[in-house]
């Protein structure tokens, strides 16, 4: 039997993780306009008449907002390649160096645009003799955190 249905505006968000998956995964964040409550359990996700799958949601309160996980979607696509490496000794030390650069290419093959982000891992150092440090990042990330980054683009 059912007692209500509500209709609500979603914000979606293509993440990725290029280090570990060349997936693009796809957030929802919805605010709760129906004035209910809304209750744990399964939610069927719809874009236009599509149903695009089902997400479990917890407890979300008139007013509230709540994010759903909506799956993998093939149509954003992300790439990273490896561009360069190199290593040697350092001149008059025992010392090794090692130096690494890759490319990470976002592109959107979905009809409207797409707001992504990318998220991407640098080595941390847990030892004080080994030093750890990022020659140059174009562009600049959005958010730096201690060996995370992430950008967040608008892509047509």
């Amino acid at each position: 039997m059912t007692l209500a249905v509500a209709t609500m505006e979603m914000a979606r968000t293509w993440h990725a993780v290029p280090r570990q998956s060349m997936n693009t995964y796809v957030t929802g964040r919805v605010t709760n306009g129906s004035g209910l409550a809304l209750l744990p359990g399964h939610a069927n996700i719809f874009i236009g008449p599509d149903l695009i799958g089902s997400s479990a949601m917890g407890f979300v309160a008139p007013r509230e907002t709540a994010e759903v996980y909506l799956g993998v979607d093939e149509t954003v696509k992300v790439t990273r390649e490896l561009d360069g490496k190199e290593s040697g000794k350092t001149l008059f030390s025992k010392r090794k160096r090692l130096e690494m650069s890759y490319s990470i290419a976002v592109e959107n093959l979905r009809a409207g645009p797409a707001e992504v982000s990318i998220h991407e891992a640098l080595p941390v150092s847990e030892d004080e003799r080994v030093a750890v440090r990022a020659v140059s990042i174009k562009p600049r990330p959005d958010s730096e955190e201690r060996g995370l980054l992430r950008w967040d683009l608008h892509l047509q």
